[in-house]
């Protein structure tokens, strides 16, 4: 799955990271306190985010952003508003919270 997302990607002309480190992979999960599923591991292993995808606002980020960069607080705020705006269809798949200090 996550080969045909990077290949639709390139065909819109965005740009795949460089594969990401499992250091920085384990960094990440212990600062969000999560466990990536084994796609998501499969795409940061592939291509460590995807950024400009035209037409699209959509980022999937850099695993060393997720939790610290101000690009990814700001989304993260914008998504818990609309969370509890109810703007989710299914809104029980979502829950996080923001790392300390994030």
């Amino acid at each position: 799955m996550y080969e045909e997302l990077i290949d639709r990607a390139l065909a819109l002309g965005a740009t795949p990271g460089v594969p990401a480190t499992e250091d920085q992979i384990d960094a990440a999960e212990r600062r969000l306190g999560v466990r990536f599923d084994a796609e998501y591991l499969a795409l940061m292993r592939a291509c460590n985010g995807i950024e400009g995808i035209p037409g699209s606002d959509t980022t999937i980020y850099p695993v060393d952003e997720l939790g610290v960069s101000q690009r990814w607080r700001e989304r993260a705020a914008q998504l818990d508003g609309e969370y509890f705006q109810g703007e989710f269809v299914n809104p029980e798949v979502i829950e996080y919270e923001l790392p300390p200090g994030a």
